[in-house]
């Protein structure tokens, strides 16, 4: 199975993993801590907005530099072209 058999299919999982989570910690801010900043205790819900928003944005930096690491390795269909065009000796 090339998802995790190789560089390529697990950075490719990551890169998913991290947009689930990302995609979850939005939902979280959008339908729980909205919400809550009408009411009375509007502070602590500021301060877990400000940290997700936080993780947030480390966790876009991580996806892109995971996508940038992808786009510098090879896959392994063009692996597999290259060994086969190679001269035997």
């Amino acid at each position: 199975m090339a998802l995790v058999d190789t560089d390529y299919g697990r950075l490719v999982a990551l890169k998913v993993a991290l947009f689930v989570v990302i995609v979850a910690t939005a939902a979280v801010n959008r339908l729980k801590l909205r919400p809550r900043l009408s009411a009375a205790d509007a502070r602590s819900t500021l301060v877990a907005l400000r940290r997700n928003a936080l993780a947030e944005l480390c966790l876009h930096r991580l996806t892109i530099t995971n996508t940038w690491r992808i786009t510098c390795i090879t896959t392994p269909r063009i692996d597999s072209a290259i060994s086969s065009c190679a001269p035997a000796g």
